[in-house]
């Protein structure tokens, strides 16, 4: 008997799952999205709303997450951590080497969190890139906490409709179950103690960390340095496509660029002639929004092609033309898989770290 011809992994990382289709969610998660931006049309209120957008959009994505038997967890914990890293990134936003040490330091915590699963390292991550966001943009205090508040106010917005929603019709989540104790007998102290034990000792999750906490900080010098205008993509970028096998990075890194510049130049040529209005825009948004949360578990291509879109058309509610948007996004885009690919040579041991579903 023949063995099953294995795909080639160019082929896997280019194959659709339509049956993943997230239709139920695009529906719900797209409502605060669509409330927020209402908000950043009002020129008095343009930064609240876009705060409050950034917080409602990726918090949508939370609705596929489990932590405990709480389902909301995860976007409740997103929500909080995105308004502290949020404000704390403005503060540091005209510190170089503050930004570049805490940026670090909260990506390395994304990097540790790998090892316990897909809902540890995706809440992790939204906290990374809320401080990435942030720290691009020179605030003073007062501002930072403003921006922290409606971050929080935009993703309490989100959790809240997608729970009074599971209600009515379960998703994601609501039709999983709660993850199962490994250790039903252990007490909490003794649960604590063996978490601390096997951060302690496991070598592999620890070097794992390091890198994508340093690849991290030398992201932020480098974007600060070439000054390049919405550099956070590159910090960005580096991080998500960074995973623990070499062999995952390059089909992410294949995946993720295909879709960023197919996003990008989409959306620009959009914009060269049919040249969008605000409302025009901020229907694009939404219906882009719509179409991310769709796709997000259909390819991870197409995801990056719908995300890119959304964000240039984001970008662009906020005066910046989205030509020159999508241009950096792209030069971004390039640098941080470049840095994603040369920090996977270095975090990948004989004896790798597990990897998120």
């Amino acid at each position: 008997m023949k063995p099953a011809a294995r795909q080639s992994p160019l082929k896997a990382a280019f194959e659709f799952k339509w049956s993943a289709l997230q239709l139920a969610a695009a529906n719900v998660s797209t409502i605060a999205v669509a409330a927020s931006l209402l908000a950043s049309l009002v020129p008095a209120s343009l930064q609240a709303g876009m705060a409050a957008t950034m917080g409602a959009f990726p918090t949508g994505f939370g609705a596929h997450q489990r932590l405990s038997r709480l389902r909301s967890a995860p976007m409740i914990l997103a929500g909080l951590g995105m308004g502290v890293c949020g404000s704390l990134g403005a503060l540091l936003s005209d510190n170089l080497l503050g930004s570049a040490l805490v940026g670090g330091g909260i990506a390395a915590i994304c990097g540790f969190a790998t090892q316990y699963g897909q809902a540890p390292w995706w809440l992790t991550l939204q906290w990374s890139i809320a401080f990435l966001l942030a720290a691009s943009a020179p605030s003073d205090w007062s501002d930072a906490l403003m921006r922290g508040l409606f971050v929080l106010i935009g993703a309490g917005l989100q959790t809240l409709i997608i729970v009074i929603a599971w209600h009515w019709h379960p998703f994601g989540a609501a039709r999983s179950e709660a993850p199962a104790d490994p250790a039903p007998t252990r007490s909490q102290s003794a649960q604590l103690i063996h978490i601390l034990r096997r951060a302690v000792t496991g070598r592999a999750e620890l070097r794992y960390a390091a890198v994508a906490g340093g690849m991290v900080s030398m992201a932020i010098l480098i974007e600060r340095l070439l000054h390049l205008g919405n550099g956070y993509w590159v910090p960005m970028t580096a991080l998500i496509i960074l995973q623990p096998k070499r062999r995952d990075t390059l089909n992410r890194t294949a995946q993720r660029v295909a879709g960023t510049l197919a996003g990008a130049i989409s959306a620009t040529l959009f914009a060269v002639i049919v040249r969008p209005d605000s409302i025009v825009l901020a229907s694009g948004v939404v219906v882009l929004a719509w179409a991310t949360y769709a796709v997000q578990r259909v390819n991870y291509a197409a995801f990056s092609f719908t995300i890119t879109a959304t964000v240039v058309f984001l970008i662009a509610l906020t005066g910046l033309p989205e030509s020159e948007a999508a241009w950096r996004r792209t030069i971004a885009t390039a640098i941080g898989a470049a840095l994603a690919v040369a920090a996977g040579l270095l975090a990948s041991p004989s004896s790798e770290p597990r990897q998120p579903p």
